[in-house]
C-alpha cells in the first residue's frame, strides 16, 4: 500500500495573479503562501480478485464501478487517465479539513494523488512535475477557475 501526505496551504498575498489570464497578459505573478500542519493523505493499493470492482474509491463518497468512464470523481478519474493506469485499484481519502475550506484542499488531492499513482507505477516525480501535472489537469484539463498557487504550495511546502 502506498499513502501520500499532502500538505495544505494558508494564502497571505497574490491571489489572482496567479491565474493564466493575468500572467500572460502581465508577464509575471507574485503569491505569498505557506503550507501548514494539516494534510491530505491518499492510499493507493491493488484492488483484489475477491472484489467484483475494478475501481473502489474512498473520499467524501464511495464509488465502486468496473470502468473509468463511470468514476464520478473527475480528479481521480483524469489522473488515472492521464498517468494510462488501468490496474484495478483501491484509492482511499483522509483530511484533516473538509473539502471547501480555502486551505487548498483540492490542489493538495491532485498533488497527493499524482504521487501516489507514480509511486505505484515505481517512479519518483518531482515537486515540479507534480505541480506542473496537477495544474494541468485541473485548470486546463477541467477547466476549473484557478490557478497554479496551491499547487504548487502542496507539491512543494513550506512558504
Amino acid at each position: 500500500m502506498i499513502i501520500s501526505k499532502t500538505p495544505l496551504r494558508v494564502s497571505f498575498a497574490g491571489g489572482g495573479t496567479d491565474l493564466r489570464s493575468f500572467y500572460k497578459n502581465n508577464r509575471y505573478g507574485a503569491v505569498l503562501s505557506t503550507s501548514i500542519d494539516s494534510y491530505i493523505y491518499i492510499s493507493v493499493k491493488k484492488q483484489r480478485s475477491l472484489f467484483s470492482d475494478e475501481y473502489r474509491l474512498n473520499y467524501s463518497e464511495t464509488e465502486r464501478v468496473d470502468d473509468l468512464e463511470k468514476i464520478k470523481n473527475p480528479v481521480m478519474r483524469e489522473c488515472l487517465r492521464f498517468l494510462e493506469i488501468d490496474d484495478r485499484l483501491y484509492i482511499g481519502t483522509t483530511a484533516d479539513a473538509p473539502a471547501g475550506s480555502g486551505l487548498g484542499s483540492s490542489s493538495s488531492f491532485c498533488v497527493g494523488l499524482l504521487n501516489a499513482l507514480y509511486k505505484f507505477k515505481g517512479q519518483v516525480a518531482s515537486a515540479g512535475r507534480l505541480a506542473e501535472e496537477a495544474a494541468y489537469i485541473e485548470c486546463d484539463y477541467l477547466k476549473r477557475p484557478m490557478g497554479k498557487q496551491d499547487h504548487y504550495a502542496a507539491a512543494y511546502g513550506g512558504i
